[in-house]
């Protein structure tokens, strides 16, 4: 039972390497990808509401 572990990333469609961050980081799924929540400041060539 079970299938190694190299061809089931590939088999999901991620690099081995990636699991390894993933298990070292620990199954703490409030840390996950943190990109989504930072607070990013606006740019300055943002446009005006007039424009």
């Amino acid at each position: 039972m079970g299938s190694r572990l190299e061809p089931a990333c590939i088999e999901l469609g991620i690099t081995l390497r990636t699991f390894q961050r993933w298990v070292r980081e620990g199954d703490d799924a409030e840390a996950g990808d943190s990109r989504r929540t930072s607070v990013r400041p606006e740019p300055a060539n943002k446009l005006s509401e007039d424009e």
